[in-house]
């Protein structure tokens, strides 16, 4: 009876060993699963160091066009502190010579100060424009040096009437929307800034465009352009005198017959 009562036990066949092929499958699977995560991880630190990479540079552009804006506002005051000391400079003189009338009146210390800025504007900015325009204008002159020849054009358009920013970039065959556009707007807007100071003070004023080809200068009204021969005759007007009330308070700038390098030429330009 024991024997009967004894419990009956079966082999499971379901904990048989897995096959080698299948075991071999598995593994090789486990390793690829391995590689593709490491891969993953290396693409993850690669990101982030992209990341950080970016980050920094986004806070060094910033950082850049900050320093940019402050330089810019520093510039515009130290600006506006040299106009401030103008007008008190001509403030005192008009104090100091109110009483006397040997000597020149607030207006006409005014007019000094307008005669240095316009000589300014030509030798600077009007000529590193003139050069600009040289290189790109659609129709350059058949004399040499192109770049006096745009000069003048720019000192006619700008002061031998109020200027007109459209007549501008055509006198210098510009093709609106020119990469230049924006240089002919600021040197209009300090031509015209000059006229209306000289306006300002109420006294007659003019830009003196008289010339005659071919003759000896008059240093009274006249002066050889940068390093041309003043004993030279005159070929081409490049700069008008500034005139107020019959007194010449900057020459006419003309070129002679000189060479040498850009500001001179034996070649005539066009009168």
């Amino acid at each position: 009876m024991s024997f009967l009562n004894r419990p009956f036990s079966q082999k499971n066949n379901n904990a048989l060993p897995p096959l080698p092929r299948q075991e071999a499958a598995r593994r090789e699977e486990c390793q690829g699963c391995a590689r593709l995560q490491r891969q993953i991880d290396a693409g993850s630190q690669r990101l982030s160091a992209l990341e950080l990479s970016e980050g920094e540079l986004r806070h060094d552009h910033n950082t850049a066009v900050a320093r940019l804006h402050q330089l810019s506002g520093d510039l515009d005051n130290a600006l506006a502190q040299i106009k401030r000391l103008e007008k008190r400079q001509a403030a005192m003189l008009a104090a100091s010579t109110r009483q006397r009338d040997d000597l020149p009146s607030q207006a006409h210390a005014t007019h000094q100060l307008i005669a240095r800025d316009y000589r300014a504007l030509v030798e600077q900015r009007l000529l590193a424009l003139a050069h600009q325009a040289a290189l790109v204008s659609w129709h350059l002159p058949g004399h040499q040096p192109a770049s006096l020849y745009f000069l003048g054009l720019l000192t006619q358009q700008l002061f031998q009437g109020r200027p007109a920013r459209g007549a501008v970039t055509e006198a210098l065959g510009l093709d609106h929307g020119s990469e230049l556009s924006s240089s002919v707007e600021r040197a209009v807007t300090e031509a015209e800034a000059l006229w209306y100071r000289a306006e300002e003070t109420g006294l007659a004023f003019r830009w003196d465009f008289e010339w005659h080809p071919d003759t000896p200068l008059d240093p009274s009204r006249q002066a050889a352009w940068g390093s041309c021969d003043p004993r030279l005759p005159a070929q081409h007007l490049i700069a008008p005198a500034y005139i107020v009330e019959q007194q010449v308070h900057c020459l006419q700038l003309v070129l002679t017959g000189c060479t040498g390098d850009d500001r001179g030429s034996s070649n005539p330009l066009p009168g």
